[in-house]
């Protein structure tokens, strides 16, 4: 009897794992196919591969629907649309749907209270799962509470998944001196971290390099902070001053980037500084937006933009 039985079984489990396999074979070919027209900026058509598999029940499209939702990627961006399918894939334990359940809580959008506590363990649930844009936004979180360290750790997973994202926050990480032990900024290795991100066609690290390139100090700012013994302002300007130029032509060219990407930061300071470059700068500039592309590295130096960082003190008007 009991090999009538091993037979049976030996016998009818082959044709299980045949079967199982069916099953699950269109469903994952049609989910990568979603991917890729994802990848390739199809997102529409990414939409129509994945919304069958989401219907019957399968969590990671349900999450990627939740993705498309939220961000406003091939449809009209409905929180309360990304919520419905990022619960649903929640359940089944999909790390984009923790990601987007996460971010509706951290942000109080799609008829959530906002709730940091709730959103940050589902960012480490979807972080934990190695999902590279749940431990970005594990990392987000830890800067926001002031803890650098850990913050920093999350945000190299992320990084060496290729999130450009995530070199952008750790350059920041390391201009504001929280990776340093004297806590004193380091300029070379943010740039570093921002040309990274740049090559991979990121808004922040175009806004935050640019934003260094132009940034200038009124002498009697700068005066200011020697007379208060500011010593962390202090640090910043000449370190600053040290390592990085203040090049309007490159810091022009990339806030334009960022502005094109809606980055209305960068809006706000390419409008301040336009009226300081001249003609031959402001073609210059222009040059480099006609002929840099993604995936090659962005300029390191122009030959018209460097101009002196603090500003000369105003002369004494005339007695009348």
């Amino acid at each position: 009897m009991k090999n009538t039985i091993r037979a049976l079984l030996g016998f009818l489990f082959p044709m299980f794992v045949a079967a199982l396999l069916l099953a699950t074979t269109p469903a994952m070919a049609n989910f990568a196919a979603g991917q890729k027209r994802y990848d390739a900026g199809d997102f529409a058509g990414a939409l129509q591969e994945w919304q069958p598999l989401a219907e019957k029940g399968e969590a990671r499209a349900q999450g990627q629907i939740a993705r498309l939702y939220y961000r406003g990627e091939g449809v009209g961006r409905d929180n309360t649309k990304a919520l419905e399918w990022a619960r649903k894939a929640v359940a089944g334990g999909d790390a984009a749907g923790q990601l987007v359940l996460g971010v509706l809580y951290y942000w109080g959008k799609g008829g959530l209270a906002k709730d940091e506590e709730q959103a940050a363990k589902l960012f480490r649930q979807s972080a934990d799962q190695g999902w590279k844009y749940g431990q970005y936004w594990m990392g987000v979180y830890l800067m926001d509470h002031v803890a650098f360290g850990d913050a920093a750790d999350w945000l190299e997973k992320a990084a060496r998944q290729n999130l450009p994202e995530a070199e952008s926050m750790l350059g920041k990480l390391y201009e504001r001196g929280d990776r340093t032990p004297e806590h004193d900024p380091d300029f070379k290795e943010a740039m570093r971290r921002y040309r990274i991100a740049i090559e991979r066609n990121d808004a922040s690290g175009m806004f935050l390099l640019g934003r260094l390139y132009v940034i200038k100090f009124s002498a009697e700012r700068v005066r200011r902070m020697f007379d208060r013994e500011e010593s962390d302002e202090i640090a910043y300007v000449t370190l600053l001053e040290r390592n990085v130029p203040r090049d309007l032509v490159l810091g022009y060219a990339l806030l334009s980037l960022a502005e094109q990407k809606k980055d209305t930061d960068a809006a706000e300071l390419l409008a301040a500084i336009k009226p300081e470059l001249s003609p031959e700068q402001l073609a210059e500039a222009q040059g480099i937006l006609a002929t840099w592309k993604p995936g090659t590295l962005f300029p390191m130096t122009s030959k018209t933009g460097v101009v002196p960082r603090v500003a000369k003190p105003k002369a004494d008007q005339p007695k009348q």
